[in-house]
């Protein structure tokens, strides 16, 4: 017969599980740090989240926080592959691009930063892709925020997160232009990898 488990029940399996893995990665968690949730669905890892939280162990924001992001306009081209004369770079010869800081890169998972969380803000975006490939291949992704550039969006950006899944160890990102970005209300970002046979982001924009 079907059983459920109480939520008492829940919570201490909850603490057995995630205490193992704090002890079995405490040496790695430092300033950079974040805890990136697996394929558990927010609805049932609420009770997961609020010990991590209580622990002090970060996590990565859920997407459903973004409830608003319908309202917010994003474009956000394909995943494309790019030669030596087609990347963004060769295109755009004298275009001034302001990288992204990386803070970690672990067998095919890197994670981009740029700006910093202040008090108040939130998240108010979020977007992911991924593409694959049967040969390594050179890729880009080019991203408005927002869509359109004539209209500024309605919140002023603190800090983007890019989180990316790859094969490869070539991969950067960017803010275009000399204008938009932390501070602002509009950015167009550039996303690039070379030699690769899969790529998948999931990028996060916060903001107030």
């Amino acid at each position: 017969c079907r059983r459920y488990i109480t939520y008492a029940e829940y919570l201490g399996r909850t603490k057995i599980c995630t205490r193992e893995h704090e002890v079995h990665f405490s040496g790695f968690i430092a300033e950079n740090f974040i805890f990136m949730d697996g394929k558990a669905s927010p609805q049932t890892a609420a009770v997961v989240r609020q010990h991590l939280k209580n622990v002090d162990v970060p996590v990565m924001a859920w997407a459903l926080e973004a409830q608003a992001a319908s309202s917010i306009d994003l474009w956000a081209s394909n995943i494309y592959t790019v030669t030596n004369g087609t990347r963004y770079t060769s295109l755009h010869p004298n275009i001034a691009l302001r990288p992204f800081e990386k803070v970690l890169h672990i067998k095919e998972n890197v994670i981009f930063v740029t700006g910093e969380r202040i008090e108040g803000d939130h998240l108010i975006l979020t977007y992911a892709d991924e593409a694959q490939y049967t040969r390594e291949e050179d890729v880009e992704v080019l991203l408005n925020f927002p869509a359109r550039p004539s209209n500024a969006s309605i919140y002023t950006l603190t800090y983007v997160q890019v989180y990316v899944q790859l094969t490869s160890d070539e991969t950067s990102a960017y803010f275009i232009g000399k204008r938009g970005g932390i501070g602002n209300r509009f950015c167009d970002i550039l996303l690039a990898c070379n030699e690769t046979h899969n790529y998948g982001y999931q990028i996060y924009f916060y903001g107030y």
